[in-house]
């Protein structure tokens, strides 16, 4: 079961997909907010199910491992 101060994204470009658990935390970070405004611009605010961010999973990962307290969960996941 996912707490509740989790989002669960998609980092997605080209065939390289996977599912992040972010801790809410990293909304206030300006990297993570950068990418949700490139999620936005690129696919508009219809997406339906998990949020997909048009970035490497590697990345995501490294602007995660920037912000201070980084608790964020990764899981490989196929994305068809």
């Amino acid at each position: 079961m996912l707490r509740k101060d989790f989002l669960t994204v998609f980092a997605v470009k080209g065939e390289e997909t996977q599912r992040f658990l972010i801790e809410l935390d990293h909304l206030t970070n300006p990297e993570f907010l950068s990418l949700l405004d490139q999620a936005r611009e690129e696919y508009g605010f219809h997406q339906k199910g998990v949020l997909t961010l048009p970035c490497r999973p590697q990345e995501l990962q490294e602007i995660l491992r920037h912000s201070k307290g980084s608790n964020a969960c990764t899981e490989s996941w196929g994305y068809m």
